[in-house]
């Protein structure tokens, strides 16, 4: 059996939290995703004269979200 030293504690949690912080990325890149569908749907239904840079901004902030979590990933 191995003995339960404040380390390894400390080692669990901070492993846990990598996990939950990963997880919650991969759900703010499910959410960066349904935002771009969103504008396509929005952009379709009305004729607003702005819908070109409402589009960019959509697909830069799902870039920025996938390149964020990819940041993660190497970094954790």
């Amino acid at each position: 059996m191995f003995p339960i030293t404040p380390e390894a504690i400390s080692a669990d949690i901070w492993i846990v939290a990598k996990v939950f912080f990963l997880v919650g990325l991969s759900l703010y890149d499910v959410f960066a995703f349904v935002i771009v569908r969103q504008v396509d749907q929005m952009t379709k239904t009305l004729e607003v004269g702005f819908e070109t840079p409402i589009r960019i901004f959509a697909f830069l902030h799902l870039i920025a979200a996938f390149s964020l979590t990819l940041f993660a990933l190497m970094v954790l």
